[in-house]
Parts: structure tokens; sequence; C-alpha cells
């Protein structure tokens, strides 16, 4: 669903930031050069999606190190922002993407849109928690078979909404003030 994601917000004018999968990248070089060539940010969010919190030193870094390869490979750019799946780090973690020189980072206004495939309590999950500054969650891409279109589809009216009640959309590093690539 990342084309539809692009073309929505090419359609209004919306930066985003994209934290991209490596095995899904490897997959579809395409989209990830396109996130990049249509002036959204790019980050990391793993080869597979795991719990970091259940995994070793070592995959850790085999997860981000792979993840960010693939993403130079395509874009000749060195990812400096991390989400971790799930939201969830540990200590060791956090210390290890320092050195790694990431910077990790959540949301504060989760979508839901994984779960609830309505257009409406998509809006509902997200609307009413937005805040100045406030970093929202959502989905283009899935397990097998599962769909984003809810997520297409309420992007439009969630952007007309939040730009109506003046808030601007920016990129993560610019709202950070921090820089996106290494």
């Amino acid at each position: 669903y990342t084309p539809q994601v692009l073309e929505v917000l090419k359609q209004h004018k919306v930066p985003a930031t994209f934290f991209v999968m490596g095995n899904r990248a490897e997959k579809y070089p395409e989209i990830v050069q396109r996130i990049v060539r249509e002036g959204h940010v790019i980050g990391n969010h793993t080869w597979i999606h795991p719990d970091l919190r259940k995994v070793s030193q070592s995959r850790l870094i085999n997860e981000i190190q792979q993840t960010e390869d693939v993403i130079h490979r395509f874009t000749g750019l060195r990812m400096g922002l991390m989400r971790p799946p799930y939201g969830e780090l540990s200590q060791e973690t956090i210390e290890e993407l320092k050195n790694m020189k990431y910077k990790a980072i959540n949301w504060s206004v989760d979508s839901v849109d994984w779960r609830d495939k309505d257009v409406d309590q998509i809006l509902i999950n997200s609307l009413p928690s937005v805040r100045q500054g406030g970093i929202l969650l959502f989905h283009d891409s899935s397990g097998e078979n599962q769909s984003r279109a809810a997520t297409v589809e309420a992007l439009p009216e969630l952007i007309y909404t939040l730009k109506m009640q003046g808030y601007e959309f920016v990129t993560i590093d610019e709202l950070l003030n921090i820089p996106a690539y290494k």
C-alpha cells in the first residue's frame, strides 16, 4: 500500500517519515527509491520486525546493520533514525543504538490501523489525541493478506482535518531538529 500512501501524500503536499523493514526494502527497491525521491525521510525498522527486548546484542546489530546496508545500496543514504518494532526497547538496546549512531523514535498518537480496518475507527483512534509536536503512527504495509486500504482511505480526511485545525506536517528530523542521516 506504500505507493497509494505516497500518492495521497503527494496530492496533499505532506512530507512523511517512513520506517522501513530491510526485508521489504530488498524486495521493493523501487518503492524505497521513490520515498526518498519524493522528499520523504526514510528510517530503519529492523530487518524482520523482532521484539528487540528479546534478541541478543549480535542479532540486534545484524537487524539494524543489514537494513541500513540495503537502504544504502538503493539510496546512497545511511539512516540515523530507527523505530523499534512494537515501540519497545531495553536499556541495553538503547545503548547499542547510540553506539550505532541511531536515534530511537516512537510515537505519541497510534492510529491502531494494524488492528482496526474501519476508516472511521482509524480517525477516532487518531484525531482526538493529536497535539502540537505529535508523532502519528500509521502503517503502509503488514503481513501477508493484510489490507491497509482503510489507512489509505483515512489519510485524506485526517490530513484535511488537521490542516484545518492549523497543524503543519513535517518529517521527524525536522520536528525534533535532529539529522535524519549519518
